[in-house]
């Protein structure tokens, strides 16, 4: 019942890079809560009627939307959720890009940067409710974890994959990379670019099935890496890490992720870091395939 969210939001939606589509509900499943629903939802149907008149918006039924999106794809496209500005006014900017490989969500939050989660898609692993109901009222539908800023973060320490920097003695501090570009590249592909406070650009590239994190140094000798942090080392689904592959298992699924450019290293120690990324010639690729 916030118009100001709900502009908010919608501005995410409408004018931010998507990719393939974006879509949104709206409405009710009943008129059980029509009392506590009604101010909220007939100040929202103008803010539509006023896109669907600019051309920004379609209104359609759910039908609609899926035989659109039948005739269309014939596999799941890629599609990106981009919001750059907060309704808070406490600076978090946040993008995320979605596959039928995999997501990943990147987000800056109190002059922090972190890939907060990275998730791969395997139609190999099997729903719990597949072939059994569910019973209760709680019911769990899990991807495979490669980051999962939510299970494996604490409310004081928030688990993500970071960008370090190395000085001369080895010491690792984070990079702070702030005023993202986000650009749709190709019809699957999108770019996230920034830089640190040094000057040295960063660049974010997402495609179907990898990721490319690379820069642009403006310091002649910088040395950087990715590290995955976080204070649940328990939590973790790494059975192995070599250089180019990393096995994990969760829910009794085995999987993997892989290097295509740049090399995985093992890191055990009291911050409760699982691995690094060591980049080639200022640049690493992840890949959910060999």
């Amino acid at each position: 019942m916030d118009q100001r969210w709900v502009e908010y939001y919608l501005d995410a939606i409408v004018n931010q890079p998507s990719l393939a589509f974006n879509y949104a509900q709206a409405g009710q499943e009943n008129s059980f809560t029509w009392r506590e629903m009604k101010k909220g939802l007939l100040m929202q149907f103008p803010l539509f009627d006023s896109l669907r008149r600019e051309n920004k918006i379609r209104l359609e039924t759910l039908s609609e939307s899926g035989l659109w999106f039948k005739k269309r794809f014939s596999v799941t496209p890629a599609t990106a959720v981009t919001a750059l500005s907060d309704v808070r006014g406490e600076g978090r900017k946040t993008v995320w890009y979605n596959s039928r490989f995999y997501r990943a969500n990147l987000l800056w939050e109190k002059g922090t940067f972190r890939f907060r989660d990275i998730h791969l898609f395997d139609e190999r692993f099997v729903s719990s409710y597949l072939k059994a109901a569910g019973t209760g009222n709680q019911f769990f539908y899990y991807a495979l974890p490669v980051v999962d800023g939510f299970q494996w973060s604490t409310s004081d320490d928030r688990a993500g994959l970071r960008i370090m920097r190395l000085d001369g003695k080895g010491q690792a501090s984070e990079v702070l990379i702030d005023d993202p570009e986000v650009t749709e590249i190709a019809a699957d592909q999108l770019q996230v670019r920034c830089a640190d406070d040094q000057g040295n650009v960063f660049t974010i590239q997402f495609h179907e099935s990898h990721i490319e994190i690379s820069c642009s140094p403006k310091e002649k000798d910088l040395l950087w890496q990715l590290e995955l942090r976080g204070p649940k080392p328990t939590a973790f689904p790494f059975q192995a890490i070599h250089k180019k592959k990393i096995d994990a298992t969760f829910r009794d699924f085995s999987y993997a992720l892989y290097s295509k450019k740049g090399t995985f290293e093992p890191v055990h120690d009291e911050l409760g870091t699982a691995f690094r990324i060591i980049p080639k010639r200022h640049q690493i690729i992840i890949a959910t395939h060999r």
